[in-house]
């Protein structure tokens, strides 16, 4: 099998952070910072600043993601 989950789960996730800079970009100019929320995972991502940064939305704790 080519395609393993570990490569499927790695092109979905170049593909999500395609997806955030292309947005990150078109909002840039107008200093709206972007938020996703995954809703199965209970995550918050936001993206500001050129990070991504992960948190649990009611924890309110951020998490740096590399």
């Amino acid at each position: 099998m080519k395609n393993s989950v570990y490569e499927l789960a790695a092109e979905a996730d170049r593909i999500f952070r395609e997806a955030v800079f292309q947005a990150q970009e078109d909002l840039k100019s107008k200093n709206i910072p972007l938020v996703y929320v995954n809703r199965d995972s209970k995550l918050c991502w936001q993206i500001s600043d050129d990070k991504i940064v992960c948190r649990k939305p009611r924890s309110g704790k951020f998490k740096i993601s590399e």
